[in-house]
């Protein structure tokens, strides 16, 4: 590390006539010093970021999405994921300052606005190709799994004829689009879309012979973090890492992962105290209806997730696996304890 740091600042610090020398490359080569060093800058801390995937248990790519956070998550795991927030925008961004700086150096050599569209929109396709083909494979993930790559990818296909639009237009689409970034996944359908069902959910069944077995709402029971027995105390490893952290002592309570109908009980029955205590009077048939007035409605449908193998009963590892659900299998939707209690307030 002593080496890397003295080499980065020997590299600071370069004579004038190495500086001279420097300049004179760029310049026969064409580049923007600072964009290939912002962007290199960037690469450092995309690189640092998946390094420490290895010893950060709840880095995963999407925790900042789904609010899942390690309980002593120290102030170098938080920075690091902090910062690396904004690898992706920069790389996108570069892309786009590129995009600008090579349209018009081509134009100003005499080459048409259709070749350089042209050439612009083959260069997205062949990236959204090779995230499809190479990355997504690489890293077990859906064959369209769509990336960092995909994203700039996309982004030059559209920008191959779109960069012609008028300036004011596309400053206001672009405006746009960052105020409504918080909101963009957030609606109700889009939450519902990212709800699957189990196997092992129950299920409603109508000639039970003790009688009809209904469903009144779903609840969380799939990768639910719990108790879990194990010495010397075990910690979920990530799926996508060879980290062997997990199974030394992270998390001298045992809790693992879990998944069960043990585990959506209490989810349940917890968002009934809740109600319980902010209005006491609340009948069991009271409490029943209000969950189901206000579950998120979950439609029949299937969906690709990560989970657990076992062949003949022996553990293969972690894969995708593709798992379905009908109507009788929903309910009156997924229970929400935010509007199940505000419904009683």
């Amino acid at each position: 590390m002593f080496k890397i740091i003295t080499g980065f600042k020997q590299g600071l610090n370069l004579k004038p006539a190495s500086i001279e020398k420097r300049n004179k490359m760029t310049e026969k080569s064409g580049r923007i010093q600072f964009i290939d060093f912002t962007r290199g800058v960037a690469m450092m801390f995309m690189a640092w970021d998946h390094v420490t995937g290895f010893w950060n248990e709840v880095h995963g790519g999407i925790e900042g999405i789904v609010k899942v956070r390690q309980a002593n998550l120290d102030l170098l795991h938080f920075m690091s994921r902090f910062i690396t927030h904004f690898c992706a925008p920069t790389f996108i961004f570069l892309a786009g300052t590129s995009i600008a700086l090579m349209s018009k150096s081509r134009l100003n050599k005499g080459q048409s606005e259709m070749d350089i569209s042209l050439h612009l929109l083959i260069r997205g396709i062949l990236l959204i190709l090779f995230d499809f083909i190479i990355i997504a494979p690489s890293f077990d993930l859906p064959n369209l799994a769509f990336g960092v790559l995909a994203c700039i990818g996309a982004c030059m296909a559209v920008f191959s004829f779109a960069r012609r639009l008028p300036v004011d237009l596309i400053l206001l689409a672009s405006v746009l689009i960052i105020l409504n970034n918080e909101f963009i996944d957030l609606t109700e359908e889009n939450l519902a879309d990212d709800v699957y069902v189990t196997e092992f959910s129950s299920r409603e069944i109508p000639n039970h012979p003790y009688g009809p077995q209904e469903l009144d709402v779903l609840a969380p029971g799939s990768w639910i973090r719990g108790p879990y027995p194990g010495t010397p105390g075990y910690s979920h490893v990530p799926w996508w890492s060879n980290s062997r952290g997990g199974l030394t002592g992270w998390n001298p309570g045992n809790f693992y992962y879990v998944g069960g109908t043990s585990m959506a009980a209490p989810h349940v029955s917890g968002i009934a105290a809740l109600m319980l205590e902010v209005n006491p009077t609340l009948t069991q048939a009271d409490i029943e209806g209000i969950m189901k007035s206000t579950a998120l409605a979950i439609q029949p449908s299937s969906m690709n997730i990560v989970d657990t193998i076992y062949i003949d009963g022996i553990f293969q590892g972690w894969g995708w696996i593709s798992v379905d659900w009908g109507s009788d299998a929903t309910g009156a939707g997924l229970i929400q304890a935010d509007l199940a209690v505000a419904a009683v307030l």
